[in-house]
């Protein structure tokens, strides 16, 4: 499968440069692959580490964060300061809508911070 030459590579690529474990990152749909065949044999990618990509990792912390705020008032906050509209605003506070997300978090920060 294309997961498994993905990991073969990042192997031969890691043995060439001498390193003890190769490193390979992938998105969310292909971690969701590639898990169960690094679990499943466990002693041919023992000197694996498979991570799931930094855009899926700041998706699920904005979910978290949405989490963490409800019952904040930072929706209304938000829509008061015409930051985001009540029709986006679900996508922002579960990560789905990223771009959104990241700006309203980062004028949140200022904020914070002044």
């Amino acid at each position: 499968s294309t997961v498994q030459e993905c990991l073969r590579a990042s192997e031969e690529a890691s043995r060439e440069v001498a390193l003890e474990y190769a490193i390979t990152t992938f998105d969310l749909g292909v971690c969701m692959k590639a898990y169960p065949l690094v679990w499943s044999h466990p002693a041919k990618y023992k000197k694996h580490i498979v991570y799931i990509g930094t855009f899926h990792v700041i998706c699920a912390y904005f979910k978290m964060l949405g989490k963490k705020m409800e019952g904040s008032g930072r929706p209304d906050a938000l829509m008061e300061s015409g930051l985001v509209s009540t029709g986006s605003m679900a996508g922002v506070m579960t990560g789905k809508n990223y771009d959104r997300s990241l700006h309203c978090h980062k004028m949140m920060v200022e904020c914070f911070e002044t």
